[in-house]
């Protein structure tokens, strides 16, 4: 966790901004990915792996950004499928409230 800690205090101010336009142009990704050196931003492997996210993006297909945009309809409707799928797991009642409450 020391090594962990430490690293966590560094900032990405470098790297790329990477859009993927599926094709017949109906669906578009933008991916921030953010490094420390440009160094790292240049290289093949980091734009690929940018590319790799913004077509997982695109796949998944969701139905916003973060938890703000989306209804509360649905965060219920979510969270009560989660519920089932997690108490016919066998996890106990108290495990499935602290995980509601993380997630």
């Amino acid at each position: 966790m020391p090594k962990l800690k430490k690293k966590s205090s560094r900032v990405a101010n470098e790297g790329i901004i990477f859009s993927y336009i599926h094709p017949g142009s109906k669906l578009g990704v933008l991916v921030e990915l953010g490094c420390e050196t440009d160094f790292v931003a240049k290289t093949e492997g980091f734009n690929d792996l940018a590319a790799s996210i913004a077509m997982q993006v695109a796949a998944s297909n969701p139905l916003a950004i973060d938890e703000s945009g989306i209804s509360q309809g649905i965060l219920d409707k979510e969270k009560e499928i989660f519920m089932d799928q997690a108490k016919s797991s066998g996890k106990p009642e108290n495990v499935i409230e602290k995980l509601l409450r993380v997630s």
